[in-house]
């Protein structure tokens, strides 16, 4: 995963940050949509700037793997 998820994060924290992204996917948005959702949960949720080059790179992979509902 390209999110740097802090060592202190529960199963549940992961889980529900993998859920919001599934569900953004699921509604149609585009690799940089969710590349946008990927760096803003980073900061706001995970209080760390993410390696955008990372999550670029693997925003596309995950609609492929996800894909729409």
């Amino acid at each position: 995963m390209a999110l740097e998820i802090p060592k202190d994060f529960s199963k549940e924290d992961i889980e529900d940050i993998a859920l919001r992204l599934i569900a953004k996917i699921r509604a149609g948005s585009t690799a940089a949509q969710v590349e946008r959702e990927m760096l803003a949960l980073q900061r706001s949720h995970l209080h760390r700037f993410g390696n955008a080059q990372n999550i670029r790179l693997i925003a596309p992979r995950l609609l492929s793997i996800v894909g729409p509902a």
